[in-house]
């Protein structure tokens, strides 16, 4: 028992320090944050794999609803024997088209996980470019096939498929992506009803006959123009200012 007392209160020699060393344990916690990080650097996706994961991610659903509208659409101009017919299918269906798109971009506001992505290594800026580019892929190689099929059956010319088709699409696609990342709480809901509304005016229009022939063929291909460079300033819009979804969330 006194040799037990004795080795208690013995005091350590005196080149042993009793204080730790600050400035080592602070290198150490340094080496150890640059180890972590390499090895988090090194399982992290390259930016081909996070959009083939973001692209399992959509449902592919929306993009067979396109699908199926753009068969419709050729099915009544195949047999279709009026002019003013073929306008009021395109023109009424052209905007359901770009509708489809909504549910999918709207999906990270509907289920609230805009943070839950921002806290992820890719920023939400990469994911909704992500997300739209593959949309953009998608829609585009649709809607080639569809104008070389609808070209080549000879039931409808290169220039209206443009004016009747692709102006009110353009318009439509602007009114859904100047509502994304907006400040009203159901967006999604505004950008439907307002892409309905300009549907039921687009078929208007080009119901009336002089008013559709009075306007001449240069200006509806300028305002397509308009329209598409319009989109696209609308679409780097979206993506400079898509993390304030997540601020704007977060105070309501």
């Amino acid at each position: 028992m006194d040799r037990l007392k004795h080795i208690l209160n013995a005091r350590p020699p005196a080149n042993v320090k009793s204080e730790p060393d600050e400035a080592k344990i602070r290198q150490t916690l340094i080496r150890a944050k640059q180890a972590f990080y390499q090895s988090d650097r090194q399982r992290n996706t390259s930016y081909p794999e996070f959009l083939f994961c973001q692209f399992l991610y959509l449902k592919k659903r929306w993009w067979l609803l396109q699908i199926a509208v753009l068969l419709l659409i050729w099915r009544m101009l195949i047999h279709s024997d009026s002019v003013d017919a073929i306008r009021r299918y395109i023109g009424g269906l052209a905007p359901v088209f770009a509708m489809l798109i909504i549910p999918e971009l709207w999906r990270s506001r509907r289920t609230d996980s805009l943070e839950i992505e921002g806290a992820a290594f890719y920023s939400l800026r990469q994911i909704y470019t992500a997300r739209m580019l593959l949309f953009a892929m998608a829609d585009t190689l649709l809607l080639v096939v569809f104008s070389g099929l609808a070209t080549y059956t000879e039931r409808i010319s290169l220039f209206e498929l443009t004016t009747q088709f692709f102006f009110p699409l353009c318009v439509t696609c602007c009114i859904c992506f100047r509502f994304l990342c907006s400040r009203f709480t159901d967006s999604e809901y505004y950008a439907v009803a307002l892409s309905i509304f300009w549907s039921g005016i687009w078929i208007f229009l080009i119901m009336q006959d002089e008013i559709y022939r009075a306007v001449l063929p240069v200006v509806w291909i300028g305002l397509t123009v308009i329209s598409v460079l319009y989109l696209a300033w609308l679409i780097r819009r979206v993506c400079l200012s898509c993390d304030s979804c997540m601020e704007m969330q977060t105070l309501l």
